[in-house]
């Protein structure tokens, strides 16, 4: 199968869902730079709707939304009649999760953090019937920010960069207040460390992705139960860098 190019996703009709603002603003914009006509919605139950209304090329979800999740919207669409592909959005890329993902129907994963090859690459693959493998993902810098390199992920738009960037901060400032108060409340916190994990690699704050990586990898412990002590220290830390991150001067100002 020939490498795709710029032209490839050229009138693809794509729907996206995930519960993230940055991922759905950020995914509508690169498919927009490749050609193709995106749609979103927030869940899985409203990506259901949606197929079952209109005609899809690929169909995106993010494994893990409150409500109906990835895996139960992908076994439900998988089933009908027509369906289109399916891509995963996760930055997971446990050997577990790609045989869960195959097992609930999906073509392929889109691994986290999204880019614009990478975006370009597993939609073309998953639409030509081929498989949409994961690359290897970006490398930290071990910066609060890289602005070149949220740059780059914007598909070199830095007002895109910008865009993004704010309703990070925005979005970081009201979970810095609820995550303290959700801690007894393990679905919630999980799903608030899950959603910053994403947003925070997408806007290329490598610390502090990698902060909520760690505490979500801890939590979402399969050989035994969470730690507290290591849960406790990573959610500290997670704070600090939503601190450092709130106080940087805007990079983008000027």
């Amino acid at each position: 199968m020939d490498a795709p190019d710029n032209d490839t996703l050229q009138g693809l009709r794509l729907l996206v869902a995930d519960d993230n603002s940055v991922n759905r603003t950020l995914l509508s914009a690169l498919a927009a730079n490749l050609g193709a006509h995106c749609e979103t919605v927030n869940d899985g139950s409203q990506a259901i709707a949606r197929v079952l209304e209109q005609r899809y090329d690929c169909v995106i979800l993010d494994l893990r939304m409150p409500g109906v999740d990835g895996y139960t919207a992908a076994r439900a669409i998988s089933q009908l009649a027509g369906a289109p592909p399916l891509l995963a959005f996760s930055a997971d890329a446990d050997p577990e999760v790609h045989a869960a993902i195959r097992e609930a129907g999906f073509n392929g994963l889109l691994q986290k953090p999204l880019s614009e090859a990478r975006l370009r690459e597993a939609v073309f693959h998953c639409v030509e019937g081929g498989d949409a493998a994961a690359d290897a993902p970006a490398a930290d810098s071990g910066a609060v920010h890289d602005r070149e390199a949220a740059i780059e992920a914007a598909g070199g738009n830095a007002a895109l960069a910008a865009e993004l960037f704010q309703m990070l901060r925005a979005d970081l400032a009201q979970k810095r207040r609820q995550l303290p108060a959700q801690r007894e409340e393990p679905a919630v916190f999980l799903d608030l460390v899950h959603q910053i994990h994403g947003a925070a690699g997408h806007c290329r704050a490598d610390r502090l992705r990698q902060a909520a990586a760690q505490l979500e990898a801890e939590l979402r412990r399969r050989d035994r139960a969470p730690r507290p002590d290591l849960v406790d220290a990573r959610h500290a830390r997670l704070l600090e860098e939503i601190d450092a991150l709130l106080a940087l001067p805007d990079p983008f100002a000027g």
